[in-house]
């Protein structure tokens, strides 16, 4: 009976009988998925402060606009410069990014380039697949992707990593 064993993140080297068997275990991405009517139905301005990561930060007119890695912008209120008031959140999820072009917000927010008003209450426009999931999402060294065939309303959001006894083990004897 052939017995074999895969560690997180590594290969494994297994003697079996007398003959040399390499097994190479891969961990495995698997991607988790919102359609793009879940995304756009959670973009939406609140007050409440989501804080850091900052990425970047904004002026324009009289506000100050504070990028929050993957989840949004803060808004300001700079009228007063020595005393700047927290306005309103716009919530993005999945947003990188933000340039602000002529009252429009652009930003990529997963695989796609959105389009929102300056008040964040409403999506003007999306342009679907611009990236790939596998460029924006970073997983751990030595695991490799699941192979997923997308719905054309699907986008990837995230993965789970899972040990990669799951069909992804490939055994060399030498």
């Amino acid at each position: 009976m052939l017995k074999y064993l895969c560690f997180k993140r590594q290969f494994k080297l297994t003697v079996v009988l007398s003959s040399l068997l390499l097994v190479a275990c891969h961990d495995v991405a698997k991607p988790i998925t919102k359609t793009r009517a879940e995304l756009k139905s959670e973009i939406g301005a609140s007050s409440v402060k989501q804080g850091a990561p900052y990425s970047q930060i904004y002026s324009y007119d009289q506000k100050i606009i504070v990028s929050v890695k993957d989840k949004g912008l803060e808004v300001v209120d700079n009228t007063d410069p020595l005393n700047p008031v927290h306005e309103e959140f716009i919530n993005l999820p999945g947003a990188k990014d933000v340039v602000i072009h002529e009252g429009t917000l652009i930003t990529q927010q997963y695989s796609d380039m959105v389009f929102v008003s300056i008040d964040g209450k409403t999506e003007i426009s999306r342009i679907n697949n611009m990236y790939d999931y596998k460029d924006y999402l970073v997983i751990p060294d030595g695991a490799e992707w699941y192979n997923i065939e997308l719905g054309d309303d699907e986008v990837v959001i995230g993965f789970t990593l899972e040990e990669g006894d799951h069909g992804t083990c490939f055994f060399f004897c030498l």
